[in-house]
């Protein structure tokens, strides 16, 4: 049987500043990249590379069989 593949994702909860890429996304998961002492890198829905606050998302678990 094989093995479930673990991904991470950063899912939006809040975004106080109208002015960030993922203001209207709230609820929604991105890709986890990478991870930075105050922020995540993401991709977002366009295709660009972006960030994340760490008080603005919780990293969720993926899984894809």
């Amino acid at each position: 049987m094989a093995q479930a593949n673990i991904q991470y994702g950063l899912k939006v909860t809040r975004c106080p500043d109208a002015m960030r890429w993922y203001s209207s996304h709230i609820g929604e998961t991105f890709p986890l990249l990478a991870e930075y002492s105050d922020e995540f890198k993401t991709r977002e829905p366009a295709g660009y590379t972006n960030f994340i606050l760490k008080t603005d998302c919780e990293v969720v678990e993926l899984t894809s069989e």
